[in-house]
């Protein structure tokens, strides 16, 4: 960490001390509007930065670090450790981009809303679900 840190703590938002970043835990289908909103999901080219695997605490080092929110799948160390259960991703945001990526979240779940309005209507269109075999 930056400013030379010897331990983490974590409690909530609105703790006793600014925080250097803030973790949430998010489903896949959370993880992909947070992708998308901090411009990790792209139709060109790869994120610029990969996801991280172990340790998941990494996740904090690199969001301070990098100056914007990372995304960690988690490991059996974290997930024992926090009882966090496998459906959920670890995304650690510098302090810093909070209210940037409030506002970057507000505007693509409005894009996905009117999508899958969009979708859905399609889909009644063709006479609903499909699959084939």
């Amino acid at each position: 960490m930056p400013k030379g840190h010897v331990a983490m703590l974590y409690g909530l938002l609105d703790f006793l001390i600014d925080p250097d970043a803030i973790v949430l835990w998010l489903t896949p289908a959370q993880a992909m509007l947070y992708g998308e909103a901090a411009g990790l999901v792209r139709w060109i080219s790869a994120a610029a930065d990969p996801v991280l695997g172990r340790p998941a605490c990494a996740a904090l080092c690199a969001a301070t670090v990098r100056g914007h929110a990372t995304l960690s799948l988690g490991f059996t160390s974290m997930r024992t450790f926090t009882e966090i259960t496998g459906d959920r991703l670890l995304v650690a945001v510098p302090a810093s981009r909070l209210e940037q990526l409030a506002d970057d979240l507000q505007r693509t779940l409005a894009a996905n809303t009117v999508m899958r309005r969009a979708c859905e209507e399609r889909k009644r269109q063709f006479g609903g679900a499909r699959t084939s075999v």
